[in-house]
């Protein structure tokens, strides 16, 4: 379904082995359930509006659903999303300028939100189960995370753990070693939002090989989501 405009309200919806798509300018889904099974795929797109979703309940078991919104807006509110088995559901945000997040159940075992180039992101209290990493931030500024509950398979202290014995194990001098692995600690410590740096101990960490650079970055969105603080520090 193409339109400028589409309202949906208490519509049910199931993909079984096909797809459905709705891209529009403005979307809104106010309660109803959609539910993808057998490889089938639903997608929710919009591009440069509002994707308004309210009490709306969904279902990827093995299956993939998509909310995505492109230079526009989110509102996401008292949603069930759920992945099960091979399943997928992901809110994809990508030059959003808002996004609501509020008094969502999710469940699932990939990562549930992912943004980039975007801004003035809140999560909120929403619980998240499953996932080793829930959320996902690239070139994020705004981003705020208040009385969410992660119950997750993420364990930030082995991450850190692992982190610091790849730089231990790399070829660099003892000297060069110390002053990564601080620089490292005081730029998870501090929840800095200084994308530069980021990117520039991101790109030193991808030198050393392994999982040194994964490992940082699962760190800074967790500590930007407000999940570990205290375990870094």
């Amino acid at each position: 379904m193409n339109a400028t405009k589409i309202h949906l309200q208490n519509t049910e919806e199931a993909s079984s082995g096909g797809s459905i798509l709705h891209h529009s300018t403005d979307l809104s889904q106010l309660g109803g359930s959609q539910m993808a099974t057998s490889d089938g795929s639903i997608t929710n797109r919009i591009d440069g509006g509002v994707l308004l979703q309210k009490d709306l309940k969904q279902l990827a078991e093995d299956g993939r659903i998509s909310n995505e919104v492109h230079s526009g807006e989110l509102v996401q509110t008292g949603s069930q999303i759920r992945a099960k088995g091979t399943g997928e559901i992901l809110t994809k945000l990508d030059q959003v300028s808002s996004a609501i997040i509020d008094s969502n159940n999710i469940e699932g075992n990939m990562p549930a939100i992912k943004a980039t180039n975007s801004r003035n992101i809140t999560v909120k209290n929403s619980r998240f189960f499953g996932f080793d990493t829930a959320i996902e931030l690239d070139n994020v500024d705004g981003f705020v995370s208040d009385n969410n509950t992660f119950a997750e398979k993420f364990d930030p202290q082995v991450a850190l753990s692992e982190l610091s014995q790849s730089i231990q194990n790399s070829a660099l001098d003892n000297s060069s070693k110390e002053r990564l692995a601080r620089e490292v600690i005081h730029f998870l410590t501090s929840q800095s939002k200084d994308e530069t740096q980021k990117t520039e101990l991101t790109n030193r960490l991808k030198f050393l090989g392994g999982k040194a650079a994964e490992h940082f970055m699962r760190l800074v969105t967790a500590v930007a989501a407000g999940l570990i603080v205290h375990a870094v520090t």
